[in-house]
């Protein structure tokens, strides 16, 4: 196809610098402030506690992509891998958690809505 591999230098670029990986952690900290200010305006808790953890898997794996498309030391990549598995663990655990609370208690949502089924 004429004129494809002058449309995709653009993006090879992006890809071979890394920038791409930088413009994606600065978005999800856009999205997490945006998501803060959001709920203060609504005058609600800040953040539910797992959110900020699944953040922290997201820019796990971002990093870790990041360091492979880079070449950076097998180690680095590993980390980045491990910490987003922990990250991602202990979301699930307190969503887990949040969720037998819910049903055991009578809740409809999570504790940060503390909304109750009436049982009339």
């Amino acid at each position: 196809m004429p004129g494809t591999s002058a449309s995709i230098a653009p993006v090879a670029e992006l890809l071979a610098t890394g920038r791409v990986f930088d413009f994606l952690l600065a978005f999800i900290a856009l999205e997490l402030a945006a998501f803060c200010g959001y709920r203060m305006l609504r005058q609600e808790h800040l953040v539910p506690v797992d959110v900020y953890f699944h953040m922290a898997a997201a820019l796990g794996l971002l990093g870790a992509a990041r360091a492979v498309l880079l070449g950076a030391w097998w180690g680095q990549t590993g980390l980045m891998l491990a910490a987003a598995l922990v990250a991602h663990g202990i979301a699930l655990s307190l969503r887990w958690r949040w969720r037998r609370r819910a049903v055991t208690h009578g809740l409809q949502r999570a504790p940060w809505r503390l909304q109750y089924h009436s049982h009339e």
